[in-house]
């Protein structure tokens, strides 16, 4: 799509679904660009704003940026289930790995769209690919699940 049928589509979206859309960091350079001056004609962007992508969940902590030194932001797995998306987000940034939750919120709020959106996408820098990689295998084995021990300590209130 070139520069004019972007700024043609981005003029028609509203405020909302233009800053989510921006927000998303599933965009090429050029629609980012597009979009992004659109926003600024509007007054919803400033340009200290421009250089962050962003999850639509404003509570996520997981803020994966555009840092050209870490590579692109890549779409590491693709899960259908929203508490599994979340646990491996959250097991990825305990490990010191940006990662978001793509889709999520949509999905949250329109389980339906699942299946048509291809699940929540996970996603996370190619830097830090394959060590995110072996994270998710590690979780799918279960090598971080609790044991009796450790269960019976956090129900107890010492």
């Amino acid at each position: 799509m070139d520069e004019q049928a972007l700024a043609a589509r981005f003029s028609a979206m509203s405020d909302d679904e233009l800053q989510r859309r921006y927000r998303s960091g599933d965009m090429t350079p050029l629609a980012r660009d597009v979009a992004g001056e659109e926003l600024r004609q509007r007054g919803l962007l400033g340009d200290e704003d421009g250089d962050a992508h962003r999850d639509i969940d404003a509570d996520d902590s997981a803020r994966v940026t555009d840092d050209d030194s870490l590579g692109d932001v890549i779409c590491l797995v693709r899960l259908h289930d929203l508490m599994e998306a979340q646990v491996l987000c959250a097991r990825l940034e305990a490990e010191g790995i940006p990662a978001v939750a793509g889709d999520a919120e949509l999905i949250r709020a329109n389980s339906f769209l699942r299946q048509a959106l291809g699940g929540i996408r996970i996603m996370v820098h190619e830097a830090n690919a394959e060590r995110a990689r072996q994270v998710w295998e590690a979780l799918k084995r279960g090598d971080y699940a609790l044991d009796e021990d450790d269960e019976a300590t956090l129900a107890s209130p010492d």
